[in-house]
């Protein structure tokens, strides 16, 4: 009768557990996660797109499409973080019940004032360097313009 040899059988079989356990852990875990979905709406109904949704506390985070939808994976539970530039910064608690949010964000009076669009980016009133001027909508129509560039010749001052 053959003879087994014990420090051979009993590391490989401690691998072979160890390895169950660790693929049992590892579905457990990902099978947690849920994927919630939404869409992103302002006060008046109209969808934002570029919303952007981060679960808070970690860089898990996306944006909304063009349409204002959205969808994430993360745990039920976690909050979510909605942010958006004009509007007010909103925390949402989610839960395994519920998996569509829809979010509707309201705009920031107060901030809005202090934001100034730039071509590459937005920057508060206070720290932009160049000069700023503005052109109401009335004085786009004034005068012939045959073609779009001339839609502000004449109305900013260095144009």
């Amino acid at each position: 009768m053959p003879k087994f040899n014990q420090k051979r059988i009993i590391p490989g079989t401690m691998r072979l557990i160890t390895m169950v356990c660790m693929l049992c852990m590892c579905q457990f875990i990902t099978a947690q996660t849920k994927n919630f979905q939404g869409v992103v709406k302002d006060s008046k109904g109209n969808t934002l797109p570029g919303v952007t949704i981060l679960e808070t506390g970690t860089t898990n985070g996306v944006s909304t499409d063009v349409d204002g939808h959205f969808e994430i994976k993360m745990n039920p539970g976690n909050t979510l973080t909605v942010s958006y530039i004009g509007y007010v910064t909103r925390t949402i608690q989610t839960n395994a019940n519920t998996t569509s949010l829809n979010i509707i964000l309201e705009e920031d009076v107060f901030l809005l004032d202090d934001v100034v669009v730039v071509g590459y980016g937005s920057m508060k009133k206070g720290e932009v360097t160049s000069a700023i001027t503005s052109v109401k909508k009335d004085n786009f129509l004034a005068g012939m313009i045959k073609s779009p560039e001339q839609l502000l010749q004449g109305k900013v001052a260095g144009l």
